[in-house]
């Protein structure tokens, strides 16, 4: 019960100091400002504004309202102690203070710099990864369906043309090692 007691006042406190921005590690703040430093930020938000209003053409006879609902919401001080907050969870003082110093160096400045084009370049290298992969995974089910003797129709087939068609003879070599996986799969006899 005490434990139970604790765990709760514990959890209520930091609900508190979240609420009330208690005081945040320096390292915390710095690293805030190293990683997203306000200028990026202006440029994040108003790239926000255009893709929402992009997104809902209805948007742009209320910009102006808009950009105001932006500069209310989307400020830099809230993102700042919001991204400090979330730091200091996961990283000691010393390991921010290791990072405020890489980030100090040219390197640093330039990984930085790069990051954000960096994650769009990792999501389209696994979307490209997912795409080329499609129709491996068509065949899988297919195999697996027919392994299973399930006949209903599905919308298991392969792209007929295009990057991501599979010709008979690659198909046939793809299917090779998936009748092979799925004859060896958990719940599936095997039928040599």
């Amino acid at each position: 019960m005490r434990d139970m007691l604790r765990r709760l006042l514990g959890g209520g406190v930091l609900l508190w100091a979240t609420l009330c921005h208690a005081e945040l590690p320096a390292e915390a703040l710095s690293l805030a400002d190293n990683l997203i430093n306000p200028g990026q930020f202006n440029q994040f938000s108003q790239q926000v504004l255009q893709d929402l209003i992009r997104q809902q053409p209805e948007l742009a006879r209320y910009q102006g309202l808009v950009q105001r609902w932006s500069k209310e919401t989307l400020s830099w001080p809230e993102l700042r102690q919001g991204l400090a907050l979330r730091y200091s969870q996961h990283f000691t003082r010393d390991e921010m203070a290791q990072m405020n110093a890489f980030f100090a160096t040219p390197t640093g400045k330039k990984y930085v710099k790069y990051a954000p084009l960096l994650r769009e370049e990792t999501l389209a290298v696994g979307q490209g990864l997912i795409q080329a992969g499609l129709p491996r995974l068509a065949l899988m089910l297919q195999v697996a369906k027919a392994k299973a003797g399930d006949s209903s129709p599905g919308g298991l087939s392969l792209p007929a043309s295009g990057a991501g068609a599979v010709s008979g003879a690659s198909a046939t070599q793809l299917s090779q090692p998936v009748s092979a996986a799925v004859s060896a799969a958990p719940g599936t006899t095997a039928s040599h």
